[in-house]
């Protein structure tokens, strides 16, 4: 949107809005129309991919913005590679909500549905701009529920490098293969999302300085239950990744198989990672629904070979790991690694007869463990 005026020619952020009234609606929703302007509340477009051909025209602090309260199918055409120059760290492109003028005031975050095995929202950059290093920076997704449907879809695909500051905030992620798999990219956050019922991972990557702040991770994992986790943070692939956080999430029902945990709840290995920190999260699982492989926390090697993987500088702190399965906390190849005023306990008492522990650690080089405590487990201890 610009403004000229006498001695002035200013462009101020361009918005664009959408609203339709798919599956599970709300009963009052008013659908738009793609001959509408779209640039108002009053004038929404109805589909996803009239908006989506806008996103590369968006100016700096510039919006897609759907409907509360609507339902929208990405569909094929709204399947696009989303690639903006104009956004900025300061001023990031959205793609969020809005109140439409039906609305009573208490209706729920926009629907968006992928109807295809497509990603819902896939941010990459072309080979092109690779070559010329350009940088891309400042996407940000809000309110929004994104509905998979148990295929093999990824809701965010994020594809590095050269793009930068991309973030998540209060979205819910539900029936993916992958919630959010991230690979090569910095400064990624997601918080304050939900993310559940997705068939392999919740979340699946990782980049300097990502991000994991006060969400919730539930029914992740099973389809390949050794493989499957809540949470699977990885590090570069010949490269040293820097600075990951895992802070305020909590972790449940992980990788189930058969009614069963079957696997680590949140899990990180591959390559190299320096400056780790996992803190303030609570990480539990049902009474008698846990097997042996069931851990809360594991920092370790991809493989027993732990070839080319290490872990610099770990902190595990805060956390409260509850009725895991063997190993509340396991950890190898850390380097400098502090493990400290953890809560740890352990009431499982049928299933499989496994002995239970509160911290593994083995192969690691300066690296300590203090004020942790085990409480009420059959076995409990360091080893």
């Amino acid at each position: 949107v610009c403004i000229n005026t006498p001695g002035s020619f200013v462009c101020g952020p361009s918005a664009y809005y959408i609203c339709d009234c798919g599956f599970d609606a709300n009963p009052n929703c008013v659908p738009g129309d793609d001959a509408n302007t779209g640039t108002s509340p009053d004038s929404p477009w109805q589909t996803v991919a009239k908006a989506v051909g806008q996103w590369k025209k968006l100016t700096a602090g510039g919006s897609l913005n759907y409907c509360r309260g609507g339902s929208l199918e990405i569909g094929v055409a709204g399947h696009q590679d989303l690639q903006n120059p104009n956004c900025t760290v300061q001023h990031p492109c959205a793609i969020q909500d809005y109140m439409p003028p039906w609305a009573g005031g208490s209706e729920a975050r926009p629907i968006l549905t992928p109807n295809s095995n497509k990603a819902a929202f896939r941010v990459m950059m072309t080979s092109y701009y690779i070559q010329q290093n350009l940088v891309y920076t400042g996407y940000l997704f809000r309110n929004l529920q994104v509905l998979g449907q148990n295929t093999d879809q990824i809701a965010f695909h994020l594809l590095g490098p050269n793009i930068e500051h991309v973030t998540i905030d209060n979205v819910l992620v539900d029936g993916f293969k992958i919630g959010v798999n991230s690979a090569g990219l910095r400064y990624v956050t997601v918080k304050n999302s939900t993310l559940i019922n997705n068939h392999r991972h919740g979340w699946l990557g990782g980049g300097d300085h990502t991000l994991l702040l006060n969400n919730h991770f539930e029914n992740n994992g099973g389809h390949d239950p050794v493989k499957d986790h809540n949470i699977y943070v990885s590090g570069g692939l010949g490269t040293p990744v820097t600075d990951i956080q895992v802070i305020g999430n909590t972790l449940y029902r992980s990788a189930k198989k058969n009614g069963l945990c079957v696997g680590i709840s949140l899990v990180v290995h591959g390559g190299v990672i320096n400056d780790l920190l996992i803190e303030d999260n609570f990480i539990y699982e049902d009474l008698d629904e846990v097997n042996d492989g069931c851990f809360g926390i594991g920092v370790t090697p991809y493989d027993s070979k732990g070839i080319g993987d290490a872990f610099h500088n770990t902190i595990i702190r805060g956390n409260i790991i509850q009725d895991v399965g063997q190993k509340g906390i396991e950890v190898a190849s850390c380097v400098n690694c502090l493990i400290e005023n953890n809560i740890v306990s352990n009431e499982q008492t049928s299933g499989d007869p496994f002995a239970s522990f509160g911290i593994s650690a083995c192969h690691t080089h300066h690296s300590h463990s203090s004020h942790t405590s085990f409480v009420r487990a059959r076995r409990a201890g360091k080893r």
